[in-house]
């Protein structure tokens, strides 16, 4: 089967440098994206995160899935007695409940599946 594909939609993704009272939800596909994204604008301004993007990549999991949120957080390890600094990819999932929600989570679940190697979260907005 050899590695599962990803298609990469643009390099930078969807994101706004403005605070969470400026943010529209219409460039988000619901206002829990948009709460979120308010979220993740704070804890980058706080330096929690390094960056974050909202849908930047597609995933092949038999159909196409795209995550709500790419977050890249930074993280230091001591490797072989040297501290190693790595940059650590992880998608995160928004979802309120409703009627379509168990759909989401199986496409989120198959990825997480599909590509062990990111960090998946679940966010329950």
């Amino acid at each position: 089967m050899g590695i599962p594909r990803i298609k990469v939609e643009h390099l930078l993704g969807r994101k706004l440098d403005k605070p969470k009272s400026s943010i529209p939800k219409s460039i988000y596909r619901s206002q829990a994206e948009a709460d979120y994204a308010a979220r993740l604008w704070a804890m980058e301004k706080r330096g929690e995160i390094i960056s974050w993007f909202y849908e930047p990549v597609k995933f092949n999991i038999g159909t196409w899935y795209i995550p709500d949120f790419m977050v890249i957080r930074l993280r230091q390890f001591i490797d072989r007695g040297e501290i190693t600094t790595a940059y650590f990819f992880e998608f995160h999932e928004v979802k309120r409940p409703h009627r379509f929600r168990e759909r989401g989570i199986v496409k989120f679940k198959a990825a997480q599946k599909t590509y062990p190697w990111f960090k998946w979260v679940l966010v329950e907005a």
